[in-house]
Formats: structure tokens, sequence, C-alpha cells
């Protein structure tokens, strides 16, 4: 995307990108030092970024050495964000991890934005989320106020759908005040195959739906009615969202 190149480096104030409505089939980064750069956009239904890359379309050797690169986008520069677009990975269901974009830069903020990712096969699973981490540290995975089901439901006769799985060990997921449809599997959580669960932290509060029964959830995952406890993971206090995210995105900084 040559307009990046115009991008300032080290901004300390919001560059403006204006992406005109279309489909554009291109991988894009914005390095560490493309600060506070935004995209604004004419509809996430009318500008699609979309590319293929993947696991599996690059070989055994890649998908186990590195998963980095297989995202069509990486957002490596602090203060990104994103509006009124769809970033989109059409590499297919048989190719392994196909991520449609990699956010490592700190605060970044999508608003009203879709990601269109791999669909799994007939008999595999959906994991909503998988949070990993390295170490015991305070990093978590925060859903609230959302709304969790499949973006097509008559797929749900052949794909079980969970809340979630750990990613290697120390993994954190808090979701609360969402709505949950039905065909969340009951169980709530899925074991990770091959690696063992050490400390996972998943907590529900306070969701809804018919997706939210946790009479048969796994007995390794919580839930509460203390807001006590999941005020630490609201906006305001966990990601000091008062501090940073911009004031023309809507958003929630406590608990609603």
């Amino acid at each position: 995307m040559a307009a990046l190149s115009a991008c300032p480096n080290n901004s300390i104030a919001q560059y403006y990108i204006l992406i005109k409505q279309g489909i554009y089939k291109e991988y894009v980064q914005i390095d560490s030092w493309k600060t506070n750069t935004v995209f604004i956009v004419e509809g996430m239904d009318k500008t699609i970024i979309s590319e293929n890359k993947s696991c599996g379309g690059i070989g055994t050797y890649y998908r186990y050495v590195t998963q980095t690169d297989h995202r069509n986008i990486w957002v490596d520069g602090v203060g990104f964000m994103a509006q009124d677009i769809t970033f989109r990975n059409t590499a297919g269901p048989a190719n392994y991890q196909a991520v449609a974009l990699r956010a490592s830069g700190n605060t970044s903020t999508f608003y009203r934005c879709q990601f269109d990712v791999r669909k799994p096969m007939k008999g595999q699973y959906i994991a909503i989320t998988a949070q990993q981490r390295n170490d015991n540290g305070p990093t978590r995975l925060v859903l609230q106020n959302c709304t969790l089901r499949l973006a097509t439901p008559d797929a749900g006769d052949n794909v079980a759908m969970y809340l979630g799985r750990p990613w290697g060990n120390f993994s954190r997921t808090i979701i609360m005040q969402s709505y949950i449809y039905m065909l969340i599997n009951p169980r709530g959580w899925i074991e990770f195959v091959g690696s063992p669960r050490a400390q996972p932290y998943y907590l529900e509060y306070q969701n809804k739906g018919v997706g939210e029964d946790i009479r048969r959830r796994v007995k390794w995952a919580s839930t509460t009615n203390d807001p006590r406890i999941v005020s630490n993971f609201t906006v305001r206090n966990f990601i000091n969202g008062d501090k940073w995210i911009p004031s023309t995105v809507p958003h929630y900084l406590d608990l609603l």
C-alpha cells in the first residue's frame, strides 16, 4: 500500500489514510515506526483487504518453524486504528492457520471492522478464543458486550463451536456481559490436544443467551456473579482505555 510510505515516521498525531471502496488484494505491513496510522474507509462491506497467506500454503517447514507470517496484515505500529473495513483471508479450510490480521503494536483500535478467516472443515471445531502467553504475567484476553455466534447458522450441524481453548500454558480468558448463541457446545471450553493445561484461567460473568447455560461447563473453568472480581477486567482498569481510546469510538469504560 503506497500510502503507507507517505506516512510520517514516529508520528505523535494521527495520520489518516482514506481507502476507497473496492477489494484490495495485497499484503500490508505497518512497521513499528509508522505510529498512529488510521485507516478510514467507506464501509466494511465495501472496502476489503484480501489475500491468502497461510501455514499450509507455504509448506511443512514454514508451518512448524514460524507461526507469525501466515497473516495478510501485520500491525506493528503503536496507536493504529481501523474503521469500517473488512480484513479477509481466502486461503481455504485445508491450509491450516490463515490469519486475516495480526496486531502486535500497542493500543490498537478496531471499530466496526470485520475479520473473515479460515472456515473449518466438516468434523472440525471452532474455538472463538485461543489466548497464548509464555509466562505468568498480567496479560489476558477479555470479551465484554460481545455477540458470539456462527456467521452462517446453517453450518451448525457440521461444526462444533467452543468459547475457547488454552494455547500452551498460563492461558487466561474472560467473557463477560456478552450474548452467547445456542450453537456453543454446552461444555463451553475445550482442551488443547497435545499440550498440558498449566493453571488455565477461564471466567464467565453475566452472559446471556441460550448458549450461556453453565450447568455443563468443564470443571476447570469458572463463573462468578461478583462484580468486584470482574471489575479488574474492564476497559478502564485492565487496559487504561480512558487514557488512549479515541473519543470518536463508542466504548464502555466500566461494567454495563
